[in-house]
């Protein structure tokens, strides 16, 4: 926008003070966008987040509860050799899948976990 003046210090000062104002407009624009796309890559990291956990606390309850069945049924087959060896070999398999299972699910050092920059 252009002043009507017959000043040119005063016409040239406000073209400029214009220019700056619009640079700093379109500094705001983009510095706003870029706000709104870190918030939402924040929210997406932070819903895989709360997944992962949730996985997390099943997993770990699934195994609290096999752990406690188990050595009540020990306790319930103290005087039978052969129940206490299945049960000895029920641990075994479980703790081979349990190993197996953490084993694939934990992230080696040049993978990247999800959310990651």
């Amino acid at each position: 926008m252009k002043f009507p003046t017959n000043d040119v210090t005063t016409h040239e000062l406000l073209d400029d003070l214009i220019d700056e104002v619009r640079a700093l407009r379109r500094d705001v624009r983009r510095s706003t966008q870029t706000t709104e796309q870190n918030q939402e890559t924040t929210v997406a990291n932070l819903e895989a987040l709360q997944t992962e956990v949730a996985e997390n606390t099943d997993a770990v309850a699934s195994a609290t509860a096999l752990i406690g069945s188990l050595a009540d049924e020990l306790r319930n087959a103290a005087d039978d050799p052969a129940a206490i060896q299945a049960l000895a070999d029920q641990l075994d398999q479980n703790t081979a899948r349990l190993a197996a299972a953490v084993t694939e699910n934990t992230p080696h050092a040049d993978q990247t976990l999800p959310g990651d920059l």
